[in-house]
């Protein structure tokens, strides 16, 4: 507003000058002041009746100086230009940026020269700036950020590499093609939508040369961190897992850490080698990238309970398998969605059966749960995934199990059994053992609070023990299960189809 308020002022004494020059009274030509208030020294050398084209330049409003010659001052900065700028920003221009404009001024007077001074001056306050690439970003509420890249490829390049963290190339070639989606057949995941949240659009416009992108990577980095300047760095130590150096640096997964070090992490399950320094610092980019995926997986099909029968020929306390139960197995397809590789929602869409499920029978000679377990166990969690396998780190004879889609997800018994330790140690936290009353224990560890059995509790397979947690020493929210046969632990994979869903 101040800068319009200036410029009318001026037009107004430009007036009152027509004016006075249209008197007759010659007095009164001389009362106009002859010094022009910017912030240069200039004099008002004469008046005319002939208007001159003046080009005023202003910082923020208040008037620098007067350029008298509009081409010799543009031709001055040409010449800066070529001899500055050129090699290293071809094919633009300078002019003048940030706070400072020009404004033309039709006058009745003639000026002073003062061109070069005003131009050493525009140079020394580094007024000057590179007509190049702009690009906003934006929501419905307006621009939120805006930088400035010297080559567009270099944005392009910048962004594709970006989204690369979250969706391959080839699947938003795929995508962008238009043409329907064929059905899985193979267990894995694929991508099946993507957008970018915010609006993004370029135009050209004027930038000082220290705020302009000269590389694919500065842009990158933008599109990682923003404005974020801040970055954290973990030192690998002995003993250390992806999972356990994410989980203490902002709870990541190992993906994430993997994604954040490109360069040195290639496989979810590597062995990481103390020293190694990682970037623990995720994105916080300014954009958003939401990517929606499909997930086809095999699964376990579990039976219903084992069916009880009495049979007056067997003594009080003893039992006969009638019918084996079996597990049996399905196809199930998951829809997820993902925000800047983070996964925030999934849902089951379809399930095809391969095999059904027996459910088993057994006789007993009196009417009570049976306490012995079948020998073939279910998964203690819901939507199961491998965290950290068997021998993961050294020591580590087990498996970490997490829900996908439930944080604090229910721990179910894998067999039927008997509890026999309901405890809490600085390792495990709370923790629950069944044993399964033919040479079988199964262990589960971390639980968020106290299991919800008792020592003595016989449990049937898919029966509620606990909720998972992170008590003891854990590197984040999921369950530690273990299966002992004579209380010698075994790789659960053994017993289990861990492949299907690691």
């Amino acid at each position: 507003m101040s800068n319009i308020i200036k410029v009318v002022i001026s037009a107004v004494i430009s007036i009152i000058i027509v004016f006075v020059l249209g008197s007759s009274d010659d007095s009164a030509v001389l009362s106009v002041t002859n010094d022009l208030e910017g912030e240069l020294s200039q004099r008002i050398l004469g008046y005319d009746n002939t208007a001159q084209e003046y080009y005023k330049v202003y910082d923020g409003g208040q008037l620098i100086g007067i350029i008298t010659d509009k081409e010799a001052f543009d031709q001055r900065l040409n010449d800066y230009y070529l001899d500055q700028y050129a090699a290293d920003f071809p094919d633009t221009y300078i002019t003048l940026a940030g706070d400072y404009y020009m404004a033309k001024e039709i006058a009745y007077y003639e000026i002073e020269n003062i061109d070069d001074d005003l131009f050493d001056y525009l140079l020394e306050h580094d007024a000057f700036g590179i007509m190049t690439n702009v690009i906003d970003f934006s929501t419905d509420d307006g621009v939120y950020a805006t930088i400035y890249v010297k080559d567009m490829a270099d944005f392009e390049e910048a962004r594709s590499r970006f989204l690369n963290n979250f969706i391959s190339e080839t699947e938003r070639s795929s995508l962008s093609a238009s043409s329907a989606l064929e059905e899985m057949t193979e267990v894995g995941d694929r991508a099946i939508g993507y957008r970018i949240v915010e609006t993004i659009k370029t135009h050209m416009g004027v930038a000082k040369v220290d705020d302009i992108m000269t590389n694919t990577d500065e842009v990158y980095e933008y599109f990682c961190y923003g404005e974020n300047q801040d970055r954290e760095y973990y030192i690998v130590q002995e003993g250390d897992t992806l999972q356990g150096v994410g989980y203490f640096n902002g709870d990541m997964s190992p993906e994430q850490i993997m994604m954040l070090n490109p360069n040195q992490i290639f496989s979810v399950d590597q062995i990481l080698t103390p020293g190694m320094v990682l970037n623990v610092t995720y994105f916080t980019s300014p954009i958003t990238v939401i990517v929606t995926k499909e997930s086809l997986r095999l699964e376990d099909v579990y039976p219903e309970q084992t069916i009880v029968i009495e049979d007056d020929d067997l003594y009080v306390g003893s039992m006969q398998t009638i019918q084996e139960e079996q597990t049996g197995s399905s196809y199930t397809l998951y829809e997820e969605t993902w925000v800047n590789g983070v996964l925030m929602t999934g849902h089951e869409t379809s399930r095809s059966i391969i095999t059904q499920p027996i459910q088993g029978i057994v006789a007993v000679g009196a009417q009570q749960k049976p306490d012995v377990g079948t020998g073939n166990f279910r998964w203690p969690v819901e939507n199961t995934h491998i965290t950290n396998g068997w021998l993961g780190y050294s020591g580590h004879y087990a498996l970490d199990i997490i829900n996908r889609y439930e944080r604090y997800g229910t721990v179910y018994a894998a067999d039927n059994g008997i509890v026999v330790e309901k405890s809490y140690d600085s390792i495990s936290g709370n923790y629950v053992v069944i044993d399964h009353q033919n040479g079988f224990k199964t262990y589960y560890g971390h639980l968020i609070e106290p299991a919800d059995v008792d020592i003595g509790d016989t449990v049937m397979k898919g029966d509620e023990i606990g909720t998972m947690g992170s008590t003891g020493l854990a590197y984040g929210v999921h369950v530690h299960f273990e299966i002992r046969l004579d209380d010698v632990k075994i790789n659960p994979c053994i017993y289990m189809n861990c492949e299907a869903i690691s």
